[in-house]
């Protein structure tokens, strides 16, 4: 039984933060992101043990990356540094609190979990992540602990 027409996202270069490790890991997490919602277009135990499954590979996927996120942006000193592990540690206490209600049985958590996964990724990515891609391609080629430059961008 066909639950909802969910769309998935494309990869598109305005998406790009323009740091090559960064972007192939932000276009992982959306093929995940898709595979997490097409895989909830359909109902019965083995979608509900396909999810779980998912959700825990995504959640790991996500805060795996958080922490390359995160220590790209201590090499380059990025000021606001502080503010984005915030905003990263609350989406990810959003997700395990969606995860919960489904572990209660509440019959749309799946859903609710996978559209929220989305809207919160693509948000960060057009907002956050683009905050510090700009500071990072304005600044990175200066920054380096041993006074020597570096490119990020490839």
């Amino acid at each position: 039984m066909r639950v909802s027409n969910l769309k998935t996202v494309e990869w598109n270069e305005g998406m790009s933060v323009g740091v090559t490790t960064m972007d192939n890991q932000h276009q992982t997490m959306l093929r995940m992101i898709n595979d997490i919602y097409t895989g909830r277009l359909y109902c019965g135990r083995s979608a509900d043990a396909r999810f779980v499954s998912n959700a825990h590979r995504i959640l790991d996927f996500i805060r795996y990356h958080y922490i390359a996120e995160e220590n790209f942006l201590e090499r380059i000193r990025y000021p606001r540094l502080d503010e984005h592990r915030k905003r990263h540690r609350a989406l990810i206490r959003g997700l395990l609190n969606q995860m919960k209600k489904f572990d209660a049985g509440l019959p749309r958590a799946p859903i609710i979990f996978v559209i929220n996964l989305q809207n919160e990724i693509l948000t960060h990515l057009a907002v956050t992540d683009k905050k510090y891609a700009a500071f990072a391609k304005h600044h990175a080629l200066h920054f380096s602990p041993r006074g020597k430059k570096h490119n990020f961008f490839n």
